[in-house]
């Protein structure tokens, strides 16, 4: 934990040392959804959303996440699998219903693929945060100079 917030820091100071009065630093702190896998158009695989319609659902894994400039640098909290649908409802972008561990043995009896314990991708997990690194790595030895 120690060497996560250390590494934001560096991040954020290298970031605010170039930084212009006009410039903006971009940044997400919530939930994201990950796409693990289509499931087939059948009504068993739906997603009721606040407007009261029906909406055909992929399965995801949820977990909470801190980017910055859209490269994704720390995840905290579970990972938990999830029905979701990208339709726009609303104000909301996605729609998700949670899975329980007797809907998810269900999804893993008929779709042999979907592993017991939700797994981010590369990307989210760790290509961030080796992407955040040569970049300081980049600005402390060429840039630098």
């Amino acid at each position: 934990m120690k060497m996560r917030m250390f590494l934001l820091i560096v991040l954020l100071s290298a970031c605010v040392h170039k930084a212009d009065a006009r410039g903006a630093i971009i940044y997400s702190l919530g939930e994201e959804i990950e796409k693990v896998m289509s499931l087939p158009y059948s009504e068993e695989y739906t997603v009721e959303a606040s407007d009261g319609r029906y909406y055909h659902a992929d399965l995801g894994i949820i977990h909470d996440q801190f980017s910055l400039f859209w490269i994704p640098l720390i995840n905290y909290g579970t990972e938990k699998y999830v029905l979701y649908t990208d339709t726009k409802v609303g104000d909301y972008d996605q729609t998700y219903v949670e899975l329980d561990s007797e809907e998810i043995q269900y999804l893993q009896q008929h779709f042999s693929d979907i592993p017991t314990k939700p797994e981010l991708p590369f990307w989210d997990a760790w290509g961030g945060k080796l992407l955040a690194l040569a970049i300081i790595a980049f600005y402390f030895f060429v840039v630098r100079d």
